[in-house]
């Protein structure tokens, strides 16, 4: 035997009468968020297929046999009670009609004004956990089709971690330029003196340049300079142990028979390691002697082909493990 549907007014009676002492509300309420536990106390369940409209019967017993059941209708034999003297007459008998069973009797149509303002917030209400009920499935849809394509591995995850990587590249490239406008601002280089192109020449001067290339580099030197080089460099108030070091560099990097990876470009870190050994310069006259030779060190680089991030490629080695100076 098929459950009867009920109208909302006529579930809240039936719960009433069942038990439930809550709103019309609260009914409505404990069928959206918990319809097990409707359904176990109170024999209700609300349709997963609602219709929205006036008196829409939504609403299933699930017990129908608890039902209020009408009155007892008194059985009389036909023909009339004898009448005694001492007894009168009862009064005739009034047939009780039958109570109007609250689950059957459609609900009257509400008047215009507060029920029909709960209709339209109950169709709200309806609408919205329903529109929750299709995200999550969407959800959980989505979920299921990744863990068939890779294993343990969810799309949303894989985009939040998209999302994450992009953000920390624009973190990254930002710090990156709040660095240099400081180190512009400070005046201190990069890690290795940047590469100016030199200006164009004119075509017998270049000439000249390619016929000086084809003739042998000189052996590598090491230790002090000539007396000339470090009396001009300390005419000119420059460190001679700072030029000490460059020149040892310069020698180095010429050698014959010397691949580029084994090669060092002039840096910061580099000429510190090197001025170790005959005792430390500060960074203010290593830049002196870079302002005053960048030129040089520009030229030097490009005969080389040396980046200003040549130096990563020896890793953990250091140069003073190549070249020692001999102060």
């Amino acid at each position: 035997m098929a459950n009867l549907m009920l109208s909302t007014s006529d579930a809240y009676l039936l719960a009433q009468h069942r038990g439930f002492d809550g709103s019309k509300e609260q009914l409505r309420m404990m069928a959206r968020e918990t319809p097990q536990v409707l359904e176990k106390q109170y024999g209700l369940a609300y349709s997963s297929t609602p219709k929205f409209s006036r008196n829409a019967r939504n609403w299933e017993d699930m017990r129908p046999g608890d039902t209020p059941k009408p009155a007892a209708t008194v059985k009389r034999k036909p023909g009339r009670p004898r009448r005694t003297d001492s007894t009168p007459a009862p009064a005739p008998a009034k047939t009780r009609e039958p109570a109007p069973v609250a689950v059957a009797t459609p609900a009257p149509s509400p008047k215009p004004g507060k029920a029909g303002i709960q209709d339209v917030s109950e169709l709200a209400q309806v609408l919205s956990w329903f529109t929750r009920e299709v995200e999550q499935l969407r959800q959980q849809l989505q979920q299921v089709k990744t863990q068939k394509t890779v294993p343990g591995v969810s799309s949303q995850a894989v985009e939040q971690l998209q999302s994450e990587n992009e953000n920390l590249k624009a973190e990254n490239a930002a710090l990156r330029d709040k660095v240099n406008h400081v180190q512009q601002v400070l005046g201190i280089m990069d890690e290795e003196p940047a590469y100016t192109p030199p200006a164009a020449e004119p075509e017998p001067t270049r000439q000249r340049k390619t016929k000086a290339a084809k003739t042998p580099k000189p052996a590598a030197r090491r230790g002090r300079p000539s007396s000339k080089g470090r009396a001009a460099s300390t005419a000119n108030g420059l460190d001679p142990n700072v030029n000490l070091a460059l020149e040892a560099i310069f020698d180095y990097n010429s050698q014959s028979g010397l691949s580029k990876e084994d090669k060092w470009a002039v840096s910061y870190p580099v000429m510190k390691d090197l001025l170790k050994q005959v005792g430390a310069a500060t960074q203010p006259k290593i830049k002196q002697v870079f302002d005053a030779r960048r030129d040089e060190i520009n030229r030097h680089h490009q005969s080389h082909g040396l980046s200003s991030r040549h130096n990563r490629v020896h890793g953990d080695r250091s140069i003073s493990d190549y070249i020692q100076l001999k102060a």
